[in-house]
């Protein structure tokens, strides 16, 4: 069995991003420490604290951030938990729209992510096949 551990990457009212960062690092440390196997990274746009729309996180890019993470550790893995496919390249990773419209208000419109959908799930399913 492996033991992972989801993180949001909160960015609280009152706190800085840089503590935010620093705050997630030292979580990811500790999983590591504590003998977790993985820690899950949620990507998360446009939702400062003062916004009151969704949870308010500093990882809009997780596979910069998991590189970091990486960096700062030794044993445990790092992975993605969704990548928004119409704000993120296809590639070998899970991927979804967001789950409310609130959560990507910048993003074009539900039609623009109804086409999109579809096209990085279909890329998905053939990089796990390992064709072109």
């Amino acid at each position: 069995m492996h033991l992972g551990l989801m993180m949001e990457c909160d960015y609280r009212e009152g706190r800085t991003q840089d503590e935010a960062f620093d705050e997630a690092f030292i979580t990811a440390e500790n999983a590591e420490n504590w003998g977790f196997d993985g820690v899950w990274l949620a990507e998360r746009h446009f939702a400062p604290p003062q916004s009151g729309r969704a949870i308010p996180s500093v990882v809009s890019s997780p596979l910069i951030f998991a590189t970091a993470i990486a960096a700062k550790t030794s044993r445990i893995r790092v992975g993605t938990a969704v990548l928004v496919l119409p704000l993120g390249p296809s590639g070998p990773y899970g991927g979804g729209s967001g789950y409310h419209r609130q959560h990507q208000p910048r993003t074009p419109g539900p039609g623009h992510r109804a086409q999109r959908v579809p096209l990085g799930l279909r890329g998905l399913r053939y990089s796990l096949r390992g064709e072109p």
